[in-house]
């Protein structure tokens, strides 16, 4: 590290299950982000203040005024201008930590691309909002062996898991069939930001115990209620 990294991260040094030695670690990875809404701007953002070394970004959505309530990389410019999340968020994120490498895809992660754009990667957070995609990334984290966040949050809930392949048990393990039936939307139930900035904080917190070595590991699934505490 430079003298002018090791100042930027000093407090996070400062914290002893990082250290030195565990920032060198943060600065070596390459970390896949499926989806720039409410918890992958957020994880985005946390990750490049973190100092990790490139951020790869997957999202074809374009900012809207309503996704502003939540969705902490954009401003009322970005959806102004309808830019793609990817875009804006890359942009924002450049002015905030020039030093991690941010790669913005305007796509979507499907079965024909995604082993192209998330194999390469150390780490994938899933910032999506639909079982279809998560399936995708858990096939291809259980092919490659490459650790996955789990998050999801509607209204106050919210729901957290680490997956390591071989280490736990993987999201199919926990969720062997889709649910069925109509399921509860932030387009119709609503989400408070707090919900979504909480699950997104615990992903990145979770991503760096994984990167900096995650001693007394165990896959478990979290859940929250912000409102009822």
């Amino acid at each position: 590290m430079t003298q002018q990294e090791r100042e930027r991260y000093s407090r996070q040094i400062l914290f002893p299950p990082i250290g030195e030695s565990g920032q060198e670690l943060i600065s070596r990875v390459r970390v896949c982000i499926v989806g720039c809404g409410a918890l992958g701007s957020f994880q985005a953002e946390g990750l490049a203040r973190a100092g990790v070394r490139e951020l790869r970004l997957i999202d074809r959505d374009y900012v809207e005024f309503s996704n502003l309530q939540r969705q902490f990389l954009y401003d009322e410019s970005d959806a102004e201008g309808e830019l793609p999340k990817a875009i804006a968020a890359a942009q924002r994120l450049h002015k905030v930590n020039h030093l991690v490498q941010i790669e913005p895809l305007v796509t979507d992660l499907t079965a024909s691309n995604a082993e192209e754009l998330v194999a390469d990667c150390d780490l994938i957070l899933d910032g999506t909002d639909n079982f279809e995609t998560r399936y995708l990334i858990n096939d291809i984290s259980v092919k490659h062996r490459i650790p996955w966040l789990y998050g999801a949050a509607i209204g106050s809930y919210g729901i957290v898991m680490p997956i390591w392949p071989e280490q736990g048990p993987c999201f199919a393990c926990v969720y062997p069939e889709p649910p069925q039936g109509l399921q509860p939307t932030c387009d119709v139930d609503g989400v408070l930001a707090s919900t979504t900035a909480t699950v997104a904080a615990l992903q990145v917190a979770m991503s760096l115990r994984l990167i900096v070595g995650w001693s007394g590991f165990a896959c478990h699934l979290h859940t929250l209620d912000v409102w009822a505490g």
